[in-house]
């Protein structure tokens, strides 16, 4: 297994951070308890520490544009493969004013900032191919 975060280039590295974090947090909101299981989370410490990770690895590439993200994401549903998105309209003002901003538009209509893969890597990789790392 693996995960795969694309990243618009665009954004700025304080942006981007912050673009991941929200897309992780909603990829593992939004898995349920099989998909969970199946990230193998496991504690790297000793308790009480927190050195929580998942075993498999998290690969960030680097998108030229909405429009990339928009054709990997595509192919990605057309597979089944896993995965969550972060549009433009929830970069900016609290989350109410995010929301219906999203809401209010539609998903042609947004600019993808990144999107989040997981799953097996002979299924992600040749959607990914053409992307570069993100450095």
């Amino acid at each position: 297994m693996k995960f795969v975060i694309m990243i618009n280039k665009k954004l700025p590295v304080g942006n981007a951070l912050n673009v991941v974090s929200h897309m992780m947090a909603g990829f593992v909101a939004e898995a349920g308890p099989a998909i969970r299981e199946s990230m193998e989370v496991i504690n790297y410490g000793h308790s009480p520490q927190r050195f929580y990770a998942s075993k498999w690895p998290h690969i960030m590439l680097k998108a030229k544009n909405s429009g990339q993200i928009k054709k990997i994401i595509a192919a990605a549903e057309a597979q089944g493969v896993l995965h969550t998105y972060f549009a433009d309209t929830m970069i900016e003002g609290g989350w109410e004013l995010q929301r219906h901003r999203t809401q209010a538009s539609t998903e042609d209509e947004h600019e993808l900032l990144g999107a989040v893969l997981y799953g097996e890597p002979d299924q992600i990789d040749p959607l990914t191919k053409k992307l570069s790392l993100y450095q």
